[in-house]
C-alpha cells in the first residue's frame, strides 16, 4: 500500500496544491489561486519596470 502525500501551498497552506513553475524561475507548490497570483504580480512589476 502506498502512502499518500498532501502538499500544501507555499503561499496560502491549502492543502492539494502542486509543483509549478515559479516567475523567478525554479519550482513553487502553489493552489492554483496563488499561482495566478504570483503570475499576474510578475507582469505587473514587469510593466511597472519599463515605465
Amino acid at each position: 500500500m502506498q502512502a499518500t502525500t498532501t502538499i500544501h501551498c507555499e503561499c496560502c497552506g491549502q492543502a492539494g496544491a502542486r509543483e509549478v513553475a515559479a516567475p523567478s524561475g525554479g519550482t513553487m507548490e502553489a493552489c492554483g489561486r496563488c499561482e495566478r497570483y504570483e503570475w499576474r504580480q510578475a507582469a505587473i512589476d514587469a510593466l511597472d519596470a519599463l515605465s
